[in-house]
C-alpha cells in the first residue's frame, strides 16, 4: 500500500491540473494550495464517516484508515474534492448564475451519487 502523503501529493497534482488556468493565474498559490488540500482532507473525512459511521477515537485506526481510504477510494476523493473546490464561494447553492453562465450542483452537499459504491465497515466483536 502506498503512503498517504504519496497519493495527497498526486491528488494535488491532479487538482493543480483540474484548476487549470485559476492555478496559472492566482495571485496567492500557497492560500489556493491549502484549499485544494482542505478540499482533499474533507473529501477523505466524509468517506471515513461513510465506512466509520459512528467515527474512529484510537490514532493508530485512523491512520490506518486514512491510508486505506486514499488507496481504495484515491478517485472518489479526487471527484469528491473538485466537487468542493468548484463549490468554492457558493457554499449551500443549488443553482448558480453570473455572466451568462449557469451551474447546477445536485446538491447542497456532496451529491448522494459521489458517496455510491462505500460500503461501510463492519466489525463483529
Amino acid at each position: 500500500m502506498r503512503t498517504s502523503e504519496e497519493i495527497y501529493d498526486e491528488l494535488m497534482q491532479s487538482m493543480i491540473a483540474y484548476a487549470g488556468e485559476e492555478y496559472d493565474e492566482a495571485d496567492d498559490v500557497a492560500r489556493l494550495e491549502n484549499i485544494m488540500r482542505q478540499c482533499l482532507e474533507d473529501a477523505v473525512q466524509e468517506i471515513a464517516y461513510i465506512l466509520y459511521p459512528n467515527g474512529v477515537l484510537d490514532d493508530d485506526k485512523r491512520t490506518w484508515l486514512e491510508e486505506y481510504i486514499l488507496n481504495i477510494y484515491k478517485h472518489k476523493v479526487r471527484y469528491i474534492a473538485e466537487y468542493h473546490f468548484d463549490k468554492q464561494g457558493k457554499e449551500g447553492v443549488i443553482l448558480y448564475s453570473e455572466n451568462d453562465t449557469s451551474s447546477h450542483f445536485e446538491s447542497s452537499g456532496t451529491p448522494a451519487s459521489y458517496l455510491k459504491g462505500i460500503i461501510p465497515i463492519a466489525i463483529i466483536n
